[in-house]
């Protein structure tokens, strides 16, 4: 399965949504290649979606329940280089998406930073 590659921006006010990257156009290019890189952040879709079937972000915010059943986790969706994999960054370190099931989006890390306290 070849996942999509797409890219979001947080602008600092709202998220601008990129086409996925084989149907970028010249004015896609300029627009996300002209945000100020101090005070934007580029976030890219991991490939998963939640059990609602919302495209699940880098920087999404998102509860569900580790591989066993037994813990719920809530925790912010990270690329872990060390693994080549995107997990949650939760209570108990990194959790690769592929070992939470029942994933849902709560919010994001831009828009509700405080959920994670």
């Amino acid at each position: 399965m070849n996942r999509e590659i797409k890219v979001r921006v947080w602008t600092g006010t709202e998220y601008r949504y990129s086409p996925p990257l084989g149907e970028w156009d010249f004015e896609d290019c300029e627009l996300f290649a002209g945000y100020n890189k101090k005070t934007t952040v580029r976030e890219l879709f991991t490939g998963k979606r939640d059990k609602a079937r919302n495209e699940v972000w880098e920087g999404d915010i998102i509860e569900g329940n580790l591989f066993d059943y037994r813990a719920p986790t809530m925790g912010v969706v990270t690329y872990d280089a060390e693994h080549a994999c995107y997990a949650s960054k939760n209570e108990a370190g990194l959790t690769p998406l592929s070992k939470i099931d029942q994933i849902k989006i709560i919010s994001t890390i831009h828009e509700n930073p405080e959920l994670l306290k």
